[in-house]
């Protein structure tokens, strides 16, 4: 009799113990598939803080690059500045001596034409004096 009781009060025990064990089982499944993908969360954190370093370190090459393209920018700004006013004190500088070529052309001109009107006015006072001479001494 002890037996059956026993075995009666074992039998609800026993049912309790397998839903306990599936129970059990089920939160295991459930434990090794979050530990999955914590595993897949975790890689792929990695995986982004990998990306993210790469990124950081590209970033900083093209700093690197833009500070390089500004400073070769300035450079080149100051090198066209510098040529701009070699180029504007060149046409000054052409500039005054074609005024000075000028100068020295028209005065070299009006040289000409005065030495050119001398020689003329010369030219005919010769002439006069050999007319006056035959004139002269046609007369004796």
């Amino acid at each position: 009799e002890l037996t059956n009781e026993l075995g009666t009060l074992n039998e609800p025990l026993k049912k309790q113990i397998d839903v306990l064990s599936e129970k059990n089982e089920t939160i295991q499944i459930e434990l090794d598939e979050k530990a999955r993908l914590y595993e897949q969360a975790q890689d792929r954190l990695d995986e982004c803080r990998d990306e993210c370093y790469q990124i950081r370190e590209s970033l900083e090459g093209a700093h690197e690059d833009v500070t390089e393209g500004e400073f070769a920018y300035d450079e080149l700004k100051q090198k066209l500045r510098i040529l701009g006013l070699t180029h504007i004190a060149w046409r000054a500088r052409n500039l005054r001596q074609a005024q000075i070529l000028n100068v020295e052309f028209n005065t070299a001109r009006i040289t000409w034409k005065n030495q050119r009107d001398r020689n003329r006015h010369i030219a005919q006072e010769l002439q006069n004096c050999q007319k006056h001479s035959r004139n002269l001494q046609n007369d004796k």
